[in-house]
Formats: C-alpha cells, sequence, structure tokens
C-alpha cells in the first residue's frame, strides 16, 4: 500500500443511528452528514489538518439542519500520539475535544438533546475509527479484489467522556470490523482500491448525568 497523498483531501460521512423501543419497533432515525477537509502535513512527523466545512443533522424525522459552530471548526490529528484504543495522553479518544461538543445549537436557534451531542461527536470518531485507524493498520493485508481482513481492534472498548454529562463508565466497544477489497478506482489518473467496511456488533453504553428536578 502506497502512501498517502499529500493533496488536500475531502470527505463526506453519513451515518444513521435508529432508535428502537422496548418491543424492539423502531421510533425514529437521526441521520448525521459531517463534510471534512484534510490538509496533510508535509512532514510526517507532524500532525495532520482537519477542517470540519459542514456538519448537518436530521432528527427525530424532522427538517435539517445545520450546526452553525462547528463550521471552518479545524484540528489536529496524528495517530502517532494515541495509544493502541486510539486515546492521546490527554484522555481524549483521537485527540479531539469534548467540550466542542456541549450545549450545541442548530441553525434554527434550537438546543440540540444530550444524545444527539454525542451523536455529533461520535460522527468524527466513526471517521477516523474507519478511515485513519482502521484503514490504515489494516487495508495492507489486502492483497487481490474478495480478500477481507478483520480490525486488530475487535473487541476493544473505548472510553467515553463528553464533558460533565457523562458519568465514569461510559464506553465505546468495537465489533467485528472487516475490510473487504472491492476493486479498482482511478482518481487523477492514479489507481486506488475500493474498500468496503462492515462492523457487527459494536456498540456503547452511556451513564448520563440526570437532570435535576425544579
Amino acid at each position: 500500500m502506497s502512501s498517502r497523498s499529500n493533496k488536500p483531501q475531502f470527505y463526506i460521512t453519513q451515518f444513521e443511528v435508529a432508535y428502537h423501543s422496548s418491543n424492539g419497533k423502531q421510533k425514529w432515525v437521526d441521520k448525521f452528514e459531517l463534510y471534512l477537509t484534510l490538509n496533510p502535513s508535509n512532514n510526517s512527523n507532524d500532525a495532520d489538518k482537519f477542517t470540519c466545512t459542514k456538519f448537518s443533522a436530521q432528527l427525530k424525522g424532522g427538517t435539517k439542519v445545520t450546526i452553525p459552530s462547528l463550521e471552518d471548526w479545524s484540528y489536529n490529528f496524528s495517530l502517532k500520539t494515541l495509544n493502541k484504543e486510539g486515546i492521546d495522553r490527554q484522555g481524549l479518544m483521537f485527540g479531539i475535544p469534548h467540550t466542542k461538543f456541549e450545549n450545541l445549537i442548530d441553525s434554527n436557534g434550537k438546543k440540540i438533546s444530550i444524545e444527539a451531542q454525542y451523536q455529533v461527536y461520535s460522527a468524527f470518531i466513526y471517521f477516523h475509527s474507519y478511515c485513519s485507524q482502521l484503514a490504515e493498520q489494516s487495508a495492507k493485508n489486502l492483497k487481490k479484489i474478495g480478500d477481507q481482513s478483520v480490525s486488530d481492534l475487535t473487541g476493544l472498548e473505548s472510553p467515553v467522556n463528553l464533558g460533565k454529562k457523562f458519568l465514569e463508565g461510559s464506553k465505546f466497544f468495537h465489533g467485528i470490523e472487516t475490510l473487504e477489497f472491492k476493486g479498482l478506482g482511478v482518481i487523477e489518473g492514479k489507481k486506488c482500491a475500493i474498500i468496503g467496511f462492515n462492523e457487527r456488533g459494536g456498540g456503547y453504553v452511556m451513564y448520563i448525568r440526570p437532570m435535576p428536578i425544579l
């Protein structure tokens, strides 16, 4: 596997979260879209710069809104500063600060719920878990079309923290994460691999600090 291009790169991450009642019936689906720009460092020892150009959400089947506070927000990312679970020296998952995702307000001026705030934060975690950590470490095992590779992260648990609203013991756990070599594509005249991703059994446990009764 060759090294990444040093040119700016653009990503769109889309995911849905389905909520179910105790009898298993689906209640609603939240939809999220994350738009990221990557400006790679010219020095392999330095962190890359990621910029969120847009973040949109459609909650409980409502209208799509954006989150203004995340637009043009930049942060640095480097796998070299993380342990195997993706935690940096400050205890942050992928080095992404939690405070940025507290008390989020949408483009209509409405406060976003605690649960949805965590999903917004998770969009960045999912992106780096799959595209930065998993792809970088596991794609090298794919030699021919149809090959599959199970991630070394399968079964690992990582602490969940989103400020004071989440209690100790909250955690994210990796399911069985598999990469598959789907085929070849061409970008700017260069061949590139088309990689499929699938995860079974992953999830998270959240302990939320209860709101005071007035």
